[in-house]
């Protein structure tokens, strides 16, 4: 067995004498094409390795054999053929017994490209933009747009012009400035990549259409009212329609819909628009064609004019007034109607109340009339509002706007200011309160002379003068009995003034002198006084002890001082507590601040405190030196005594050489003149004698001892002079050779001294190296030196007695090497071999993503790492690195220790493609209408704003918008991937028509009602209590209300261009007026050639006669009663005659007549009217002969209109009409006899 166990021994050697192989380059990643092929390789030093290569599955490295992928598996080259999926591999080596592996290599698989998502054709508008749009995907894709244009495809490579290209390398290819000539181009985008084949997209089509434009515009026309007027219009464009427009006089352009009834439309949607039932409302009526067509903008036609007449009226409102409480106000009101009466409202709260009578506060005037007067308003109607209702005989009852009554406040103090008390050079506030509208201030100062305003320019130490403070700083002495008030002014008068406030200002203490340091010996007294001036001088001394100043009064150390409350601090005994404190006084003065002294500092000098040291010996024939123990302060002067064997009495440490006992006295003074004493005594002693024994020989290392006697205490020394013990008996380590010197004393310290002889050999200089740090499994070699024989203590060696013995390290070890010399000297030395433990990495799990967001890694257990493959990684070399790639990948992660040592680690990651959310097309709705809203595209949805919504979470919500708004759906497919899509949902507001017309009528009457601001749009008029008799369809009707209304109702429906409704109503009543009875006209003649036209029905009270030219562009009033004499011919060609009758002057009807062969003659006896001048600009004279009751202002059709008439004198009245348009107007003039004269008035512009 003995022989077995050294056979082994020697194989053991044999292997561990071999030198270890190593890999010296590691296999690089490969990149290829899916089906491509490819080899890893490596480079190495092994001598008879074994090759295994194997691949990375997900948690480890599994073996891989030879196949149809795979070939050279147990070499060191392996290759790949038709990989199609991405991998890591690595070659195990097997080597000596020893295992290596290779550092990992990936695999990356490219794809060819593939187009997934193709372009779409696009119909666009010449001018305009589009793109087309493809999605691929592959390795290092290129893109190539390509054009059709007459059967031959060729490359985009520049930008062009007519349409211009951008982006035609990029997957979304985008046009600008189509022209009409690029209809039917075709493209399509071939995509090259890494990979081949190519891929071509399909051919999409562009389709241009055309804007529309005008050829030749509508002409103006001329026609008789009951005529027809065609317009035309000739345009081009896509898929044309046409749009005809009117506007009225009020210059609104609104849209035409075929009927009607004044006029009447047809054709309204071609480019031929027919008006006929055309009347003289229809002058200046201007129609214009708007042609739209498949692309914007639409074109429009130049207008063409149809004339018409219309009569104007004006209406003038009361305005805001603004006055000063108590003040006096007037509202005023101009209205146009018959027998005009009005009614001023006021309103306080929420509702208004007629003004019925004068009241005292305010004190009203005027509340039936057009101007309203208030007297003495109080500041409580601030805010009210006032209106006046305007009602006539025809019932128009109008309502003004409000105009607000402003009434501000007079200023008034509320709090005075009051006295002030302050210290020269410091600061003071004088304060009011005040209320009142628009408050301004002013302070004035009475420095004895009177008031005077304060200002910028006297100012320099005041701020605020015109605020509600005053601010004084920088006090003086002689601002003391000042007095200060405040003028308060506002938007109202008078202005106020505030009660005088007084200042007092008190003089600052002053100081004369200083303080000064002190510096005293312990237990002498110290003094500080100060010199100040002032009145009701105050002091207070501080004591700074280092902790900050302190009051002495209340301090611990009040005690010892005196006058700590007066101009002198003394202190009767300095004690050396109070060395380096700082003292100071504060001196006061009622109030007014303090004045602070400077500091000055206390020095007390302590006594010298110094000691000549315990009572001592020496030994026979020594001498010592006399010494003082260093004092608290330096010494300058000494006094030894007595002076027998003293080297010098006189100085610091004296020689000493008695021959026997002696007793020494020491007197020193210190640099401030303090002084002290001391006493010792000096024994003399006899001396011992030493023995250190006989010299030795010995090893290095070697203990040995040494052993001494003749004395009490024992001190051994080397020959450095250093000592190395103490005691008779002493063990020492022999280290080199040395004479040891012993030293003895006795009881009295007296010595002697003797030498041994030691003589040491070296030790051998063993050295088993450095300390080695490895990872386990690792292979070491060690390597000795500085010995001639060795021994390794440690199993697992080649060889434990050679110098070079090779170890596999497992486990950490202390190692230890004896060595020896060729003298038989041993020397042992220590190696520490750590083995660290390979890292355990912990990783984040597998983990599935949506693509576009980024997966965030994680590792821990190591120190550094290295995640590969490094592309789509955001900081690959961290714990925790992001990945943001768009495919499936295997991460793997090479973590390193702090020690060095590698391990690998992996984490797969899956990229869901995001769900394709269409939330689609934008919609346009009406106010107040609802929509269904439809999503595809993923599993869950959720919609914004939800507010608007059924059901934010339905695929379908019902939509009801308040407003224009961006419906937002957020769609979640099953694997939690989300993607938003918008739908744009613009809310058209409803029209609300507004009915103008009067809301009393009489029964029978021909009345009209207008659109208020028509602007186009189809208007649906509903009557109750009447029936229309034209301008059905447009934005005025005539309506004929029934003989038996009492209350009748208007309609409005408005359907505008976006088919939104909205309605208007305007409520009408009889008031109790009953229709004009009908009248007849009869003649009679006196002869052949005269006649007397009279009316049938002489119970009528009001008749006029006249006359108007067939197109109402000329009225002319005749005469007045209820009979006419005509004179000549009527002339029945150019002119319409007619007679205007009604009961109790409320509702008239118009009769016409004509054709008698009557002549007439007018008189009017003793009643004559003049007027002048006439014609005229507003406002004439009129000159009777006659006393007037009442003076009325007719328009032509008999309606009263405003007019201010004023007595000048006896028959010369003053008539003022400014306000109206020019025209016909007609004066009706009665007396109280039932006299009525009328006279025509022609106003101009």
């Amino acid at each position: 067995m003995r022989f077995a166990a050294v056979i082994s021994l020697y194989a053991f050697l044999a292997i561990w004498t071999t030198s270890f192989g190593q890999i010296t380059s590691q296999p690089g990643n490969q990149v290829t094409c899916s089906g491509g092929n490819t080899s890893f390789t490596f480079t190495h030093t092994f001598t008879t390795p074994a090759f295994q290569w194997q691949i990375w599955d997900g948690n480890t490295f599994v073996i891989i054999s030879n196949s149809s992928i795979y070939s050279g598996v147990t070499t060191d080259i392996l290759s790949v053929s038709g990989a199609t999926s991405n991998a890591r591999f690595r070659c195990e080596i097997v080597d000596n017994s020893n295992t290596y592996h290779t550092d990992g290599a990936d695999l990356t698989i490219l794809n060819s490209p593939n187009i997934g998502g193709q372009a779409s054709s696009s119909s666009v508008c010449e001018g305009s933009n589009t793109s087309f749009s493809i999605s691929a995907s592959g390795a290092n894709l290129i893109y190539k747009w390509q054009v059709n244009i007459s059967g031959t495809w060729s490359d985009i490579t520049s930008a062009g012009s007519g349409p211009t290209y951008s982006n035609y390398s990029l997957p979304t290819l985008n046009l600008g400035g189509v022209h009409a000539s690029n209809n039917g181009y075709q493209y399509r985008c071939i995509v090259s990549g890494t990979c081949s084949p190519e891929d071509t997209s399909n051919a999409v089509q562009l389709s241009v259409l055309t804007v529309p434009s005008i050829v030749s515009n509508p002409g103006n026309q001329v026609v008789c009212p009951g005529q027809q007027a065609v317009f035309s219009v000739s345009s081009q464009g896509s898929n044309l329609t046409y749009k005809w427009q009117v506007s009225a006089t009020s210059g609104s352009w609104s849209d035409i819909s075929n009927g009607g009834s004044s006029p009447v439309y047809s054709n309204a949607t071609s480019n031929n628009l027919t008006v006929s039932a055309i009347n003289t409302q229809h002058t200046g009526y201007k129609y214009r064609c708007v042609v739209s067509g498949s692309c914007t903008p639409f074109a429009q036609s130049a207008e063409a004019t149809l004339t018409v007449n219309v009569p104007p009226y004006l209406t003038a409102m009361p305005q805001n007034a603004v006055l000063c409480e108590d003040g006096n106000t007037q509202f005023a009101v101009q209205a146009s109607g018959t027998g005009i009466m009005y009614q001023w409202q006021i309103k306080s709260g929420s509702s208004w109340t007629n003004i019925s009578s004068a009241g005292t506060s305010p004190q009203f005037a005027g509340w039936t009339t057009s101007n309203l007067t208030l007297s003495n308003v109080p500041l409580s109607y601030n805010g009210d509002s006032l209106r006046c209702v305007v009602s006539g005989t025809c019932n128009p009852n109008a309502v003004s706007s409000s105009a607000a009554l402003i009434v501000n406040q007079k200023p008034v103090i509320q709090s005075q200011p009051g006295n002030q008390l302050g210290c020269e050079g410091g600061t003071v506030t004088f304060s009011l309160s005040a209320v009142g509208t628009a408050l301004s201030y002013q302070w004035q100062v009475n420095t004895g002379s009177g008031w005077t305003n304060i200002s910028g320019g006297n100012a320099s130490n005041y701020a605020g003068w015109n605020t509600a403070s005053l601010q004084l700083s920088g006090l003086l002495s002689w601002n003391n009995g000042y007095y200060y008030r405040c003028q308060v002014s506002g938007a109202c008068q008078p202005s106020v003034l505030t009660d005088s406030a007084l200042l007092e200002v008190h003089a600052m203490p002053y100081l004369n002198s200083n303080l000064a340091d002190q510096s005293v010996c312990e237990g002498e007294a110290a003094t500080w006084s100060i010199s100040s001036s002032g009145n009701n001088l105050n002091y207070t001394w501080q004591i700074d002890t280092g902790n900050g100043w302190v009051a002495l009064a209340s301090s611990s150390f009040s005690a010892d001082f005196q006058g700590i409350n007066t101009f002198q601090l003394s202190l009767s005994s300095a004690t050396k507590n109070y060395d380096g404190d700082d003292f100071r006084v504060w001196v006061g003065n009622q109030g007014c601040g303090l004045k602070s002294s400077n500091s000055a500092r206390l020095t007390v000098h302590a006594k010298p405190i110094f000691s000549t040291g315990p009572d001592r010996y020496i030994c026979a024939g020594q001498s010592t030196q006399l010494n003082v123990t260093l004092p608290n302060n330096a010494l300058n002067r000494f006094s030894w005594s007595p002076s027998i064997g003293l080297s010098n009495p006189f100085i610091q440490a004296p020689i000493a050489t008695p021959s026997a006992i002696a007793t020494y006295i020491l007197i020193a003074w210190d640099t401030n003149g303090c002084y002290q004493s001391d006493t010792f005594q000096l024994d003399v002693k006899t001396n011992p004698t030493a023995n250190a024994g006989p010299d030795q020989e010995l090893c290095a290392g070697t203990n040995f001892s040494l052993s001494g006697s003749g004395g009490l205490a024992y001190e051994w020394m080397n020959s450095a002079g250093n000592q190395i013990g103490s005691g008779n008996l002493i063990f020492l380590e022999a280290k080199n050779s040395e004479t040891y010197t012993l030293k003895i004393s006795d009881q009295y310290s007296c010595t002697d001294s003797d030498f041994v002889q030691v003589k040491v050999n070296p030790l051998p200089t063993t050295n088993a190296g450095p300390d080695r740090s490895v990872c386990k499994g690792d292979g070491i070699q060690f390597n000795a030196s500085g010995a001639s024989t060795y021994q390794w203590l440690v199993s697992g060696l080649s060889d434990s007695l050679v110098y070079n013995p090779k170890l596999l390290a497992t486990n950490p070890e202390s190692i230890i090497l004896n060595g020896w010399s060729n003298k038989g000297c041993l020397k042992s030395d220590t190696l520490s071999l750590t083995v660290f433990s390979l890292p355990l990495l912990q990783t984040s799990l597998d983990t599935q993503i949506c693509e576009g967001a980024e997966a965030s890694l994680s590792v821990s257990g190591a120190s550094t790492y290295i995640w590969y493959p490094a592309i789509d990684l955001i900081n690959p070399t961290s714990t925790t690195p992001r990945y943001k790639g768009t495919r499936d990948q295997r991460i793997y992660v090479e973590g390193k220790d702090t020690n060095g040592c590698l391990f690998t680690d992996s984490v797969q990651i899956i990229v869901n493609p995001l769900p394709i959310v269409d939330a689609g097309l934008n919609e346009r709705i009406c106010s107040g209408s609802s929509i269904q809203l439809n999503a595809s595209g993923a599993a869950n949805y959720v919609w914004t704003p939800g507010n608007m919504l059924d059901d934010s979470n339905s695929v379908s919500p019902i939509a009801t918008p308040v407003t224009t708004v961006d419906f937002v759906v957020q769609g979640t497919d099953t694997k939690g991937c989300m993607a938003y899509d918008t739908v744009y949902v613009e809310l058209i507001p409803n029209p609300i028509p507004t009915i103008q017309g009067e809301t009393e009528v009489c029964k029978g009457q021909l009345w009209t009602a207008y659109k208020a601001d028509y602007a186009g749009g189809n208007l649906l008029w509903e009557v109750q209590g009447g029936r229309i008799q034209s301008g059905i369809g447009t934005g005025q009707v005539h309506i004929a209300w029934d003989m038996t209304l009492v209350n009748g109702e208007v309609r409005l429906t408005e359907t505008s261009m976006d088919q939104c409704q909205g309605s208007g109503v305007l409520m009408v009543n009889s008031n109790g007026k009953n229709a004009a009875k009908t009248v007849e006209v009869i003649a009679k003649a006196n002869d052949i050639r005269t006649g007397i036209l009279i009316s049938r029905n002489t119970e009528l009270d009001s008749y006029f006669w006249g006359k108007e030219t067939k197109d109402g562009s000329r009225v002319e009033t005749l005469d007045s009663g209820d009979y006419w004499t005509a004179y000549s011919y009527i002339d029945t060609f150019n002119y319409r005659y007619w007679m205007l009758a009604g009961n109790q002057g409320e509702c008239l009807t118009k009769n016409y007549f004509g054709g008698y062969p009557l002549v007439s003659v007018r008189k009017f006896g003793q009643h004559t009217v003049d007027l002048y001048p006439n014609p005229n600009r507003g406002q004439f004279q009129i000159a009777l002969n006659f006393e007037p009751i009442e003076l009325i202002l007719r328009n032509g059709v008999g309606a009263r209109v405003s007019c201010r008439f004023a007595e000048l004198g006896p028959g010369v009245w003053n008539a003022q009409a400014e306000q109206l348009s020019s025209g016909i107007y007609y004066l009706e003039v009665r007396n109280g006899e039932g006299v009525r004269r009328v006279e025509r008035v022609v106003l101009m512009e």
